[in-house]
């Protein structure tokens, strides 16, 4: 990330922005400021500001359900790359599984107009295969 970067984000004294590992579809970068707020930021190269509209719709039905999962703060593109700013949740500990299933459950039992399982909004992005 370069001074541009860093002037274009929705951010004030943005003081660091470091990467961080685990994902395979998006770069992303832990934001830290002068004050010592943390947020994460999502970028996808060469894509519109849209790349982000199902996981973003995706985040704040998890809020409505009462997931823990971080908060959207901004979203938008900046030199022709889509980016989504989020709030930084650091590891916690470990909860019920069983809990976690009847939530991941509930949130996958939606029906959609075409009466197939699934989110409304479209995979957005590389295939993912496992």
């Amino acid at each position: 990330m370069n001074e541009q970067w860093m002037s274009a984000l929705p951010l004030d004294n943005v003081k660091d922005i470091s990467p961080v590992s685990g994902g395979d579809v998006n770069e992303a970068f832990k934001v830290t400021t002068v004050e010592e707020d943390i947020f994460f930021l999502l970028v996808q190269r060469q894509r519109s500001e849209a790349f982000y509209a199902a996981e973003i719709a995706g985040l704040n039905e998890f809020e409505n359900a009462g997931i823990t999962a971080p908060r959207v703060i901004a979203s938008g593109e900046i030199n022709g790359d889509a980016y989504l700013l989020l709030s930084f949740l650091e590891e916690g500990s470990q909860g019920s599984q069983r809990e976690l299933a009847r939530l991941v459950a509930r949130m996958h039992s939606q029906y959609q107009q075409d009466n197939k399982f699934g989110f409304r909004l479209p995979h957005e992005g590389a295939d993912i295969s496992f």
